[in-house]
This record gives C-alpha cells, sequence and structure tokens, in this order.
C-alpha cells in the first residue's frame, strides 16, 4: 500500500480507492479459484445444470432440494458461451466479485453512518478480505449466487434506510426475494432482519415513515421470492424446498457448532461496542447478521458461517479497527493487515489442471462409451458433467438417513432399466454422514458390476454381460 493509501482517512471512496478494490479484489479470486478439480459441492450445480441441457426437468426428471436458480443461471451462460466447467467457474468469481464491491459500498456507508474517521486502508482491506476467506468457498454454488444477491440487498436497505428512501427499500426487498431462487432462507433472513431493525428504529423515534418504509422492503421482498410460482406449483416446490428437507436434512448433516457459537458471541460483542452510535443503517445490519447466523443451524461449520458473514465484516471498520494517530502505529496497522492478507492468499494451492488431467477421464472415454449413461455415486456430484454422461436415477446424492426408502428403491429400479455400461463409486467421503451399504442400490450393484479400474479412493466398476 502506498502512504497516500495507509493514511488518507475521508470516508467517502474515491476513484483511486475503487480501483484499488476492483484491483486487489480481481487479483484474489483469479489467484484462488483458477483451479479445475472434483468438488461435491460445485458438482451439484453443474449436474444440474448439466441435466438441463439435455433436456431434463427439475423437481421432475431429477431431484433435487435447492432452489432452481443456480442451475438455471448456470445453464443460460452455457447457452451463450458453450458447455464448459471455465465458463460456469467464470460466472461465480464473477458474482464473488460483485459481492466485493457490495461490501466495500456497505462499509462506507457504514463508516459514515458511526461517524467515524475510518482510514482508506481499512475500506480497501475489507472487501479484499471477503474474497481471502473465500478460499474454500465453492464458487458455481447456490450460496455464492444468493451471496450477491444478499449483499446487494443489505446495501439498498441500508442507504434506504439513512435516506429514508422508499424505492431503495423496495429494490432491497426485490433483491432479498430474489436470493430465494438460490436458497430458501436467505430472503427469509433478510427480511426479517430488516424487519426487526425497522421496528426497533421505529419504537425509538415513533415516526410512521420507518413502518412504511419497512413494508415496502416485505412487499419487494414477497414479489421477488413470488417470481417462483410463476414456474413451478406451490405444492411441488414446499414438498422439494421446505417439507424435504426439514425433515430429512439434519438428521446426517451434524457438525461441530463451535463457528456459529464463536460468531454469535463476536456479534454480541460488535453490538455492544456500537450501542453508542446505533443508526438504523447499524441496527439494520447487525439484525441481519443475527438472523443469517440463524439460518446456519442446520449446518453451522466454518465453511457455511463465513460466508453469511459479510455483515459482521462491513461493522469491523468502524467498530473493532483502532483509530490511530501517532504515525508510527498508523504505518503498523495496514502493514500487519494486508500481510495476514497475503498470507491468507498465497498459502492457498493454485494450481491449474485440465479436464483431461482427472485420473478416471481417460478410462471413461475409452471402456465405458457404449452407453450414455454413468452412475456415480453415493456422493459424487459433478462427475456426470465431467464425464458429459446422463445420470440413469434422478438423485445425485443417495445417502441411507438422508434419502428415503421409496427413492432408493425408485433409483435401483433406474438403473435395471438403463443398465449403465460404467458406475463410479466413493465411499470414504460419505464416512461422515453414516452412510450404510447394506441398501438396494448397492446391492444391485454387487450383484451386476465387478472392478474396472481404482483411483485412490475412487473405484470405477464395469458392467457384468452376459
Amino acid at each position: 500500500m502506498s502512504e497516500s493509501l495507509a493514511h488518507k482517512s475521508d470516508v467517502g471512496p474515491g476513484g483511486r480507492e475503487v480501483a484499488c478494490v476492483v484491483l486487489i479484489c480481481a487479483i484474489i479470486i483469479a489467484l484462488l479459484h483458477a483451479r479445475h478439480g472434483p468438488d461435491a459441492d460445485n458438482g451439484v450445480i453443474l449436474d444440474g445444470a448439466w441435466d438441463l441441457v439435455n433436456g431434463r426437468r427439475i423437481y421432475v426428471d431429477f431431484f433435487e432440494f435447492v432452489p432452481p436458480g443456480s442451475f438455471y443461471l448456470v445453464y443460460a451462460v452455457w447457452k451463450l458461451l458453450g458447455v464448459s466447467y471455465w465458463s460456469a467457474k467464470a460466472l461465480g468469481c464473477v458474482a464473488l466479485f460483485v459481492g466485493a464491491i457490495g461490501v466495500h459500498r456497505i462499509v462506507c456507508l457504514v463508516s459514515r453512518e458511526a461517524a467515524r474517521q475510518t482510514p482508506t486502508w481499512v475500506r480497501v482491506w475489507i472487501p479484499a478480505l471477503f474474497c481471502a476467506l473465500s478460499t474454500r468457498w465453492p464458487v458455481i454454488n447456490h450460496h455464492t449466487f444468493s451471496l450477491v444477491f444478499a449483499i446487494w440487498s443489505a446495501y439498498c436497505a441500508c442507504l434506504g434506510l439513512q435516506r429514508q428512501n422508499a424505492v431503495l427499500m423496495g429494490i432491497g426487498g426485490l433483491l432479498a426475494g430474489v436470493s430465494v431462487w438460490f436458497i430458501q432462507f436467505s430472503g427469509v433472513a433478510l427480511a426479517a432482519g430488516t424487519g426487526l431493525a425497522v421496528l426497533i428504529v421505529w419504537l425509538r423515534d415513533r415516526q410512521p415513515v420507518w413502518l412504511f418504509n419497512g413494508a415496502i422492503f416485505l412487499v419487494g421482498a414477497v414479489a421477488g421470492a413470488s417470481t417462483l410460482l410463476m414456474f413451478w406449483p406451490v405444492e411441488l416446490l414446499w414438498e422439494n424446498l421446505i417439507a424435504f428437507p426439514a425433515d430429512r436434512y439434519m438428521a446426517i448433516n451434524w457438525v461441530n457448532p463451535m463457528p456459529l457459537i464463536l460468531a454469535a458471541v463476536a456479534l454480541i460483542l460488535v453490538g455492544r461496542l456500537s450501542r453508542d452510535r446505533l443508526s438504523a443503517p447499524i441496527i439494520a445490519l447487525i439484525a441481519v447478521q443475527g438472523f443469517l447466523l440463524a439460518s446456519t443451524v442446520s449446518r453451522p461449520g466454518i465453511l457455511h458461517v463465513s460466508m453469511i458473514a459479510f455483515p459482521f465484516l462491513c461493522l469491523l471498520a468502524p467498530v473493532l479497527i483502532p483509530e490511530t494517530t501517532q504515525a508510527a502505529m498508523a504505518r503498523l496497522w495496514p502493514a500487519v493487515a494486508y500481510a495476514s492478507l497475503a498470507a491468507i492468499v498465497l498459502t492457498q494451492p493454485t494450481v491449474f489442471p485440465r479436464r483431461a488431467d482427472f485420473p478416471f477421464s481417460s478410462y471413461i472415454e475409452h471402456n465405458c462409451a457404449d452407453s450414455p449413461y454413468l452412475y456415480a455415486g453415493p456422493f459424487l456430484a459433478g462427475l456426470h458433467f465431467e464425464t458429459r454422461k446422463i445420470n440413469p436415477t434422478r438423485y445425485y446424492t443417495l445417502l441411507t438417513g438422508f434419502n428415503t426408502e421409496a427413492q432408493f428403491a425408485e433409483a435401483r429400479a433406474d438403473l435395471a432399466r438403463h443398465r449403465p455400461q460404467c458406475i463410479m463409486v466413493e465411499y470414504s467421503g460419505v464416512v461422515q454422514f453414516g452412510y450404510d451399504r447394506q441398501n438396494p442400490v448397492e446391492a444391485f450393484i454387487r450383484q451386476n458390476y465387478k472392478t474396472g479400474a481404482q483411483f485412490g479412493t475412487l473405484e470405477v466398476l464395469q458392467r457384468i454381460d452376459g
């Protein structure tokens, strides 16, 4: 960082500041996400979009319990640019970059609200930190696509509350509603957090304009979410997106809740430290962060908690960054902050394997060409796209304790009907889910397939003919 960047302390972002944010975030995203390897979290979306390319219908021809937005977004990019991993990856990276710009806008707004001289290096560092935290995030994923709508919804809501502008509140609500196309509960958390903030401010000030603007936000959110009903019946959406995951998801997804607990404690600390400057936008960010944290209860690990921590990051600027007046300290803080950022980025793997470098791709190409179908399981989402094969079943995830007995029976019948030439299995990754190999699908595989090749823990099975 140059000396001017390290010491400048005006709260309005100038052209040089914005240029620094754009350049640093672009470099970090390129370094962290310019790699191609098997990843089931990315693979869920890739396989679903690949199904759409092949004319299969979501919730009908293939099963899903996440909203349809990510699949159709990738599908649309493929229609424009052609089917490839890198066009989908570029879409995810652009979403992440746009989210980082939104984080910068919120940081600047919060700095003004707190009436605190936040140094420019802080306002550049926070969106850069947001990008650095994405090192383990799956960018071709519903969480990432939802995140960009959530960030800009929060920004519009904060700016609308600051200016008491109903149009901005409506746009913020609409973006919150659209985020439901990607994650079920993202828009609910945004609407609940903003609504709670409006209620708190109204109880404090008793000005009707707060309730009016809050109502506008909620109307926008409902309107955005309701667009799903233009394409799918409510019964189908309820069964796949609400009823099934509510009944089955937490049964196999227990993880250590300590990241969520620590994040909640940190949020309480931020609230206490900012109690003397609780303007409406700051209250909204604290409330939205609280509801977003609550939305991770079913999967409270570090990955999911870090992906919804943007309000907390934005509140760091006015709350936790110390104001320094001595020149030595003013130089020390940015040096430490950016050295830590560089350490996070430069210690991550930045390999660039090609699709052909997948160890199994050549074997599949030469030994499984007689059938358009390939089954990969129990949880190997993405390999149908990578091999350009079609899943013979409706399910990309078949886990005992999660999928029902009826679903296992249906998948077995599909395998018997299509009889794929090859099957790929890998079991070490599903130990954490308590996977039981005594089920109809595994029984069918053992009776009709034999080992063809082994690639580490991944096994390719060949059909036994005759």
